[in-house]
């Protein structure tokens, strides 16, 4: 089984909604996949916590089905949006300088896709 990251670094709805639908495809056909919410994008999870987006839902299936593996701390301290990540309950990655480690990943087996 091939595993997968996707790191989602773009702070525009559009893109930001692409990683989503393909993490979950990845992980629905059997893919070990896991998304990472980076750098602009987590400006998106104060408007995602608060349903304020037409992603919403695509959004909460992504919750439930675990795919969202955690949110930069750096950037999301940044952008406004930990407090969001936090009371979502979103794991918060930051093994990097505040970051989370395209390395970790590499080194656990994963393909990076940085979106």
């Amino acid at each position: 089984m091939k595993r997968i990251a996707i790191f989602a670094f773009s702070g525009d709805m559009t893109a930001f909604a692409h990683a989503l639908l393909n993490s979950v495809e990845l992980l629905d056909r059997g893919f070990d996949a896991r998304l990472i919410i980076e750098g602009g994008a987590t400006a998106l999870l104060t408007r995602l916590e608060k349903n304020e987006s037409n992603w919403g839902g695509l959004f909460r299936r992504a919750l439930e089905a675990g795919v969202i593996f955690g949110v930069c701390r750096a950037c999301a301290a940044k952008t406004g949006g930990l407090a969001s990540a936090e009371r979502i309950g979103l794991p918060v990655l930051d093994e990097m300088s505040g970051h989370p480690s395209f390395a970790t990943q590499l080194e656990e087996g994963y393909e990076i896709i940085a979106i």
